[in-house]
């Protein structure tokens, strides 16, 4: 793809467009957001590009596409487009952010040597929540 984005992990996906208030952001996998990302993107949208849609769980739960939300809001737009991932467990927060790490690997922006050790601390904080 020309904005460098990772193609859907999962069969089950569902493209449609809903409005920021759906979105849920309960973790990232990147330790913070990459302001110059967001600037690209953004060149890439007013020169007509198409960005991939970003991935959400049937219930809103972003998985991929921290950057692109962060574009949309910038640009002012009120529906985000986006591609639900339907099978995939909404109560395993480990899943989720393996999902989320996953989609990040592949694309135009790695994971940095942070972003593996925050994600790192993710899920090993999941993994203690689900043995206490």
């Amino acid at each position: 793809m020309a904005n460098g984005n990772v193609q859907p992990i999962s069969s089950a996906v569902k493209e449609t467009s809903v409005p920021f208030s759906f979105i849920k952001v309960p973790f990232y996998v990147r330790e913070t957001s990459n302001d110059q990302r967001v600037q690209y993107l953004k060149g890439l949208v007013e020169a007509g590009v198409s960005l991939s849609p970003i991935h959400i769980t049937k219930s809103g739960i972003l998985l991929d596409g921290r950057h692109r939300i962060k574009l949309y809001r910038l640009l002012g737009w009120q529906d985000v487009p986006v591609l639900f991932i339907d099978d995939i467990d909404e109560n395993d927060e480990a899943a989720m952010i393996a999902y989320a790490y996953r989609a990040n690997t592949g694309g135009a922006l790695p994971p940095t040597a942070a972003d593996q050790e925050h994600t790192l601390g993710l899920l090993i904080d999941k993994k203690k929540t689900v043995e206490e």
